[in-house]
Parts: C-alpha cells; sequence; structure tokens
C-alpha cells in the first residue's frame, strides 16, 4: 500500500484487523461468530468482542446484541471487552454500553507507519541491552516489571504469551531491555496471517529508565524484525478510542485492564503483510486477536 494516504490506512486498519480470526487459537480458546461481532473467550485475561461495524445494527436490537454478550461472559464468571472506536455506529453505541454496565477505559489513538520509516538499527543508553526471549521465566520477569509500571497484577501475561508461542512461535517476537538483571522495558509485535500489518504491543518501561530512548529502539528493534522477508511493510501502534470493559464481579471494571494504556497503534501495509502494529524483527503470522494497544 505504497503512498497510501491516512484514509486509506485507516481503511486498511478496519477491513483487515477489526475482526481478524487467527488460523488456530491456544487450549482453551474459542472465536464464535454473533451476528457482526467475533467473541473470543477461554484466554489468559478474559474475553474480547471484535467487529469490523454492526452492519446496521442499533436501536431495540442492538441492546440485544450487547446483552447477550453481557450474558456470555456472566455465565463464564469472566471479564470481557467490547472494542469501540470512536467513528463506530450508532452514534449512541457509547450511551448503550455504559447502560448495559460498561465502563470506558483510557482513550487511545491509532498509529500506522511504513516500516523502512520507523525501522533502524536500536540505540540504547550504556548498560541497557536488547535480548529477543521466549522462556516462560522471562515472561514472568516481564509480567512483574508491568505489575510495577501499572500497578495491577498481570498474571495472565506470561500465560498469555506462553500460549501464543506454542500455537505458532513465529508469529510472536517478544523483547525484552535488560539493565543487568533488571527487565526494565518489554515489548513484542505480532504478525497476522493474511494482512498487510503487523501489530505493537506492551512498551511498558520502569519509570526511572523513561526518556532515554529506551522503548524507541524496541520500535525500531520490531520494526526492523517486521520488514525482514516477506514480512510486513508497515506497522500499526494499536490504540482504540476507547475499551469499554465489564469485570466478573458484578459485571464493572473502571480505568484499564488488558489492553494498552498507550495511544500508539502502528501499523504500514506491505505487499505481503503491509502493516505493522507492534514491534519485533520478524514477520510470520499470528495466533491472537489483537489484546490492547502497546500494552499486552
Amino acid at each position: 500500500m505504497p503512498h497510501a494516504g491516512p484514509d486509506e490506512l485507516l481503511g486498511a486498519y478496519d477491513d483487515q484487523l477489526r475482526r481478524w480470526r487467527p488460523d488456530r487459537l491456544p487450549a482453551g480458546e474459542t472465536a464464535e461468530e454473533d451476528g457482526p461481532l467475533l467473541r473470543f473467550s477461554g484466554g489468559p485475561g478474559g474475553g474480547w468482542v471484535l467487529y469490523r461495524d454492526l452492519d446496521g445494527v442499533e436501536g431495540a436490537a442492538l441492546d440485544e446484541l450487547i446483552l447477550r454478550q453481557v450474558r456470555f461472559f456472566e455465565e463464564r464468571g469472566d471479564r470481557f471487552e467490547w472494542k469501540y472506536h470512536g467513528y463506530d455506529l450508532p452514534a449512541d453505541l457509547p450511551e448503550r454500553l455504559r447502560a448495559a454496565g460498561f465502563v470506558p477505559e483510557a482513550t487511545e489513538t491509532i498509529v500506522i507507519a511504513p516500516v523502512d520509516e520507523i525501522a533502524d538499527e536500536p540505540r540504547l543508553p550504556e548498560g541497557v541491552s536488547l535480548r529477543e526471549v521466549t522462556d516462560r521465566a522471562d515472561f514472568e520477569r516481564i509480567a512483574a516489571m508491568e505489575t510495577r509500571v501499572w500497578g495491577e497484577r498481570n498474571s495472565w501475561l506470561p500465560d498469555m504469551l506462553e500460549s501464543e508461542r506454542s500455537v505458532d512461535p513465529d508469529a510472536l517476537t517478544v523483547v525484552a531491555a535488560e539493565a543487568g538483571d533488571t527487565v526494565v522495558c518489554a515489548a513484542w509485535i505480532r504478525y497476522p496471517s493474511g494482512t498487510e500489518f503487523g501489530t505493537l504491543w506492551g512498551g511498558a518501561t520502569l519509570p526511572e529508565w523513561r526518556r532515554q530512548g529506551i522503548y524507541r529502539a524496541t520500535v525500531a528493534y520490531r520494526a526492523a524484525a517486521a520488514g525482514a522477508g516477506d514480512a510486513p511493510a508497515e506497522v500499526r501502534v494499536e490504540g482504540v478510542n476507547a475499551h469499554f470493559a465489564r469485570a466478573k464481579e458484578h459485571g464493572r471494571r473502571s480505568s484499564t485492564s488488558r489492553p494498552t494504556r498507550s495511544t500508539a497503534s502502528a501499523s504500514t501495509p506491505s505487499p505481503t503483510r503491509g502493516a505493522i502494529s507492534g514491534s519485533s524483527p520478524r514477520r510470520s503470522r499470528t495466533s491472537t486477536p489483537p489484546r490492547g494497544a502497546e500494552r499486552c
């Protein structure tokens, strides 16, 4: 998608990623359709409701569609998120979600960039190194770092990363920035099969290590990875305008949960995958649906 304008890139994002379904899912996870919705359940961290658009569903029919999702997850005792974008129709969708007990999370922004514009040799401060990680122990170290950053336990994170790798190791690249034995920043990139995108996730950095170019280095590294071989030509750091979340207790949850809190969601389409929404120097296929902008 060379020289594509903002509208064309956003259209590609909507068409290729918003209702993307992996070829295979980790054990225990399911994906099923309910009208215009694609519902993921059974995975670490809760469920997700995705859609390209609502296909004209509105009014009482929309309320019933929303309540069916609520009942589905309440019966399982799981929290879940409805992936809402600010340009979704009908215009009263946010009010209807709130009426059903959803709580909006932090506002985010979709960012799309060509891989060749952001891929670069990572530049790191002295004493910090970047390393691709694949082991459970490293995923647990990343989760501990994320817990420090966000102030909430991310015990589901190692399960999520490990389960995705078990399905397709080439669909995900996880990068940790380390200072000695300490993980100071971590981020990953997914490669959704059949799309022009790579997607960037994670990106949390310990407060004392911020403003030193470490996160920027993980973006450059992941973009370079995405540009290797037949990987995406563009990167997307995902961030939707709002996530509407319901927790398993009383069906409510405030602030942000598992999706990112960052404002970037970059993706760039290329002849093969085109866009990248994440970071990692590899290409490949993705195994799980987008789980939030640069946070998970």
